[in-house]
């Protein structure tokens, strides 16, 4: 199915800065760089130091990486038996708070749902996609979106290709992030039906990658002009 995507579609763009003639950064979240001095993801002033570094590079995007180990999954909902659930299985897009999101595929609306747990996806949203040709049907997730979006969508509901169906949320209703679009491709929910693990224990990555494949390429992520970007205070 990977493979599919991969040849087969080309999705409409999830944001207009991530558009034709994109410029995006890519940052390091890496348990590495937070080693180094790095700011965490999840720590106070990290809003602010990535819209300095938009201003700074002339970029109208920032990407947090596919597959990278992280430390900031420090709350009680990542912990689990065995290693402790770390490595990051979509992508983020920093963009400010208002920021509207397309939908990449045509799409049917599976889920809207407030994940309300400190440092969860906060609103959160399905889509599933049964594109023609394709050997089965696939799920985008989007977490850390704003409060109104509950309102807009319901399940069942279909979307066109580019058509706009979500806000990235404020910090204070998206989880409590810095803003920005967590976006996942799943090719099986597993039975689950109104939220999905964004980040594994890093000795399981090799199962979540074929559940999850990496977003960048089936969503033609622009590539950035600047990658392995840490924040500091």
């Amino acid at each position: 199915m990977s493979n599919w995507l991969l040849e087969k579609v080309t999705p409409e763009p999830l944001m207009t800065c991530l558009g034709s003639d994109a410029r995006v950064i890519e940052l390091d979240f890496s348990v590495r760089a937070t080693r180094l001095g790095a700011l965490d993801l999840a720590e106070a002033g990290a809003s602010e130091a990535v819209n300095r570094l938009l201003v700074e590079y002339g970029a109208g995007a920032a990407l947090g990486r596919y597959a990278e180990d992280r430390g900031c999954y420090s709350s009680p909902q990542f912990i689990s038996e065995g290693q402790p659930r770390s490595t990051h299985l979509g992508v983020d897009v920093f963009v400010p708070a208002g920021t509207e999101v397309h939908a990449p595929f045509d799409a049917s609306v599976v889920a809207v749902a407030l994940n309300d747990e400190h440092l969860d996806y906060g609103p959160t949203v399905i889509l599933r996609h049964d594109l023609p040709g394709a050997p089965r049907s696939f799920f985008t997730l989007y977490g850390h979106l704003n409060m109104a979006t509950l309102d807009a969508l319901r399940p069942g509901q279909q979307l066109k290709a580019g058509e706009v169906f979500a806000q990235i949320g404020q910090e204070q209703e998206n989880g409590h992030w810095p803003p920005h679009l967590h976006v996942q491709v799943i090719l099986d929910l597993l039975g689950e039906e109104t939220n999905f693990f964004g980040v594994c224990a890093p000795a399981e990555l090799p199962f979540w990658r074929q559940i999850c494949p990496d977003p960048v390429r089936i969503l033609h992520l622009p590539k950035p002009v600047a990658s392995g970007v840490v924040l500091t205070s």
